[in-house]
């Protein structure tokens, strides 16, 4: 189990007790808002909440409708209240919308958020303590960033929680995975390969994703289940390239334009950037889903891991990109035009 697969099946055990589920991403896209992933979130809790004037006042400040101080040079005195203004909002916003129905807030890639953002977040983990509200957030361990903002504010937390430490699958854990994909027993020399496979070793997403492609793509009766005609990865970033080329092109295609939209894109907007039917939009990501490389539903899809994203739009050219880049400019400026 990795941290997102812990999300996801989080999400679908407060949506089937009708727990409403808001979830937000702190990475997973080359420039994020800033304050990731709050906006995302916030937009969320006005679908829950729409007619509460503190969500309304937390997504104005954080989009900056509500002026910061106003002189160029603020003091810290103003600088600080500004910021405790607006973590009291946005902390008022999600226990307001909780007053509707109970909340699971979920946020993950806490280590790709910004120093600001992680401020807001502990403002809203004091606020939910005695709200009815399921705080679950994930980061990697030993990131860079952690000595880049501190230690402390990404403890925040741990301090009011309980801390999940997600270890790496071991020889156990990934023969029964293997299994499990393979629907039958486990080759013990495939096993060995895939748990020592580099720095893919032991990681969840590796594991899954690269008995997927022996599953696909090899014969696992020949030499003990050594994946004959498939190249052992040697890094999570290398086995999610490897996937997308074992899909046909039109699906390629499809997860480049969604690719250049985010990390969690709507299935009309790719469509209309991809210059596809809808239903081919569909059919294109159930085969990604498949393959592992996206989650998928009614009517929105998110890449499982920012390296499949970046994969998925690393062999554009530049053409090919800039025309992707100028269709999703016009396609959202179309839908900003018809939302206000």
């Amino acid at each position: 189990l990795g941290k997102t697969r812990l999300l996801d099946e989080v999400a679908a055990i407060a949506a089937r007790r009708g727990v409403a589920v808001v979830r937000g991403d702190a990475g997973g896209d080359d420039a994020p808002p800033p304050h990731a992933p709050w906006p995302e979130v916030l937009h969320q809790l006005a679908a829950l909440a729409s007619g509460d004037v503190r969500v309304r006042r937390a997504l104005a400040r954080l989009e900056g409708r509500v002026a910061p101080p106003e002189r160029l040079a603020p003091s810290a005195f103003e600088a600080e209240r500004h910021r405790r203004e607006l973590g009291a909002d946005v902390a008022a916003a999600v226990v307001a919308a909780a007053r509707t129905r109970p909340l699971v807030l979920l946020v993950d890639d806490l280590h790709e958020a910004g120093r600001g953002a992680l401020l807001l977040l502990e403002a809203v983990a004091a606020a939910v303590a005695a709200a009815p509200v399921l705080l679950v957030v994930t980061r990697r361990p030993g990131d860079p960033r952690l000595a880049q903002h501190g230690q402390p504010v990404f403890d925040a937390p741990d301090r009011r929680g309980e801390r999940i430490v997600l270890s790496p699958w071991g020889a156990d854990e990934t023969a029964a995975v293997v299994a499990a994909v393979l629907a039958r027993p486990a080759p013990p020399r495939l096993v060995e390969v895939i748990a020592g496979a580099g720095a893919g070793g032991g990681n969840p997403l590796f594991v899954l994703g690269f008995a997927r492609l022996v599953r696909a793509h090899a014969d696992v009766d020949l030499l003990d289940g050594f994946p004959v005609g498939v190249r052992v990865p040697d890094s999570l970033r290398a086995l999610q390239r490897q996937q997308l080329q074992a899909l046909p092109g039109a699906v390629r295609e499809v997860l480049a334009a969604a690719a250049i939209l985010g990390a969690r894109v709507d299935l009309e907007t790719v469509a209309a950037v991809a210059e596809r039917p809808t239903a081919a939009v569909r059919a294109a990501f159930a085969a990604a889903a498949s393959a592992g490389l996206v989650a998928v539903d009614a009517e929105r899809a998110a890449f499982r891991h920012s390296l499949g994203r970046e994969a998925a739009s690393a062999d554009l050219g530049a053409a090919e990109a800039r025309a992707l880049h100028g269709r999703a400019a016009r396609v959202l400026a179309a839908a900003a035009d018809d939302a206000t």
